[in-house]
């Protein structure tokens, strides 16, 4: 039990990391195509399904039985815990990341942005 707890502080202390480092990832990523940005962001809906999916893969798990959300929070409650707690931090940086990307895409590209800088004169000696 404990070591899920520690999971679950390690995962939401990471993925608020990515929240706050959302506007770098953005302007990095927002002149590519969107097919490869949705490819990119994917990853991210993975914990948010599992955690929906909890009881169902639970259910499979003890043999085709039928687990509810209340029995899964009393027969696992730091695994609840920690599926909730990725499925959150996941979601959450989903949402910057888009937000970001959003704002990036409709701000203008700085002028000089695809030329290279112009040479400086060399002082005459």
């Amino acid at each position: 039990m404990a070591v899920l707890i520690a999971a679950a502080l390690v995962v939401g202390a990471l993925r608020v990391m990515r929240v706050r480092r959302a506007g770098a990832w953005a302007r990095r990523r927002a002149r590519r195509s969107a097919p490869l940005l949705v490819l990119t962001l994917a990853p991210r809906l993975v914990p948010v399904a599992l955690c929906l999916l909890l009881p169902a893969i639970a259910g499979l798990v003890m043999g085709a039985r039928d687990v509810t959300w209340e029995a899964a929070w009393y027969g696992w409650p730091a695994l609840v815990v920690w599926a909730v707690v990725a499925a959150a931090a996941s979601a959450a940086v989903l949402a910057a990341r888009v937000l970001h990307l959003v704002r990036e895409r409709r701000s203008p590209a700085p002028p000089d942005a695809t030329r290279p800088p112009a040479p400086r004169p060399t002082p005459a000696t």
